[in-house]
C-alpha cells in the first residue's frame, strides 16, 4: 500500500498573510506530518508540484525527498451548468441588460484574490469617463473587512459597480455567458478554475501574470501585473476601443480536458509520472 497526498496548493505556507491565522498553524502542522508519511505527492498543477518538491526537500533531506514520487494532474471542467433561462434574479439580469461591457470577477472575497486592485483599476477608468461595468461574484471570506467597507460605500455601487455574494450556479452561468471578459488578478493560486470555466464558454479573460496562469492559459489570455492597476486598465481601454482582448492566440483554438480525462491524469500521476500534462 502507498500513501498518496493530493495537494491543491501550499499557500498558507507561502503566503500566511493571505490566510486565517488558525489555518496557517493547522496547515503547517499537517504538512509537517504529511511530508513524512507520504510515498507520493500529486498536485493540481506543475507550478504547485515545483513548490511541493522544494518544500519537502526543506523539511526532510534531498536524499529522503528523492525517495518519494511526484506527479500532477489538471482539474477538469465541463459545460454542464444549469439552464440560464431559470435565472430569477432580476437585479443580475439588469446588470447585463445594458449595451455597456460588463467585466466579471469570480472568486471568494479574500486578500489574495486582489479585489481592491479591481476597484483601483475601474476607479481609474471611471474617472476618465469609461462606461465599463465591474461585477464581482463571490462569497465573503476572511480578512476582507476593509474591502467590503470600501465596496459598500462606493459611489458607483448599483450604477457601474455590482456585487453578488450569494449567486447560485444558474446565476454564475448567466454571468459567464453574458460578460465581456473575466478578470482574475489573483496574487497566488494553485490552479485558477474560473479561468477554465470562462474560457470554455468562449469568454476571454484577463489574468495576473503568475506562473500557474501561464500554465493554464498560455498565449490565450491577456496578462496584467497584479501589483500595477494601470496594466489592467490599459487592457480594458483596448477592449473598449477594439471590442476584443489582446491575446497572442485566438481563444477559439484553446481546448481543455474533461473530468474523465482529469481522472485519467490523476491515475497516471499517482505512479509518480510528473510528465503528465493536459
Amino acid at each position: 500500500m502507498r500513501i498518496v497526498a493530493i495537494i491543491y496548493d501550499i499557500i498558507p505556507l507561502q503566503y500566511p498573510e493571505f490566510c486565517d491565522d488558525q489555518l496557517v498553524a493547522v496547515f503547517a502542522e499537517w504538512f509537517e506530518w504529511v511530508s513524512k508519511v507520504s510515498d507520493c505527492f500529486v498536485c493540481i498543477s506543475r507550478s504547485v508540484l515545483d513548490d511541493i518538491k522544494q518544500e519537502v526537500i526543506a523539511r526532510l533531506s534531498k536524499s529522503e525527498a528523492d525517495q518519494r514520487s511526484y506527479g500532477y494532474f489538471h482539474l477538469g471542467a465541463e459545460l454542464d451548468m444549469k439552464d440560464t433561462s431559470k435565472v430569477s434574479d432580476q437585479r443580475l439580469r439588469d446588470v447585463f441588460a445594458s449595451e455597456q461591457p460588463v467585466f466579471i470577477a469570480v472568486s471568494t472575497i479574500e486578500p489574495r484574490k486582489n479585489h481592491g486592485y479591481l476597484l483601483d483599476v475601474f476607479d481609474c477608468l471611471w474617472q476618465e469617463g469609461s462606461s465599463a461595468r465591474l461585477c464581482i461574484v463571490g462569497r465573503v471570506g476572511w480578512k476582507c473587512d476593509a474591502f467590503m467597507e470600501r465596496a459598500m460605500k462606493h459611489t458607483e455601487l448599483g450604477r457601474r459597480f455590482f456585487m453578488f455574494n450569494e449567486l447560485d450556479d444558474n446565476g454564475l452561468e448567466y454571468a459567464y455567458c453574458n460578460a465581456k471578459a473575466l478578470i482574475f488578478p489573483s496574487l497566488a493560486e494553485g490552479f485558477g478554475l474560473p479561468l477554465v470555466e470562462a474560457m470554455q464558454r468562449g469568454l476571454p479573460a484577463i489574468a495576473s501574470d503568475i506562473k500557474v496562469f501561464r500554465e493554464v492559459g498560455g498565449d490565450y489570455l491577456s496578462y496584467c501585473n497584479p501589483r500595477d492597476p494601470k496594466t489592467c486598465a490599459a487592457i480594458i481601454r483596448e477592449v473598449e476601443r477594439t471590442g476584443r482582448l489582446p491575446s497572442a492566440k485566438p481563444l477559439n483554438d484553446w481546448k481543455w480536458i474533461s473530468w474523465k480525462e482529469s481522472a485519467t491524469q490523476l491515475l497516471v500521476a499517482t505512479d509518480g509520472d510528473s510528465s503528465v500534462a493536459s
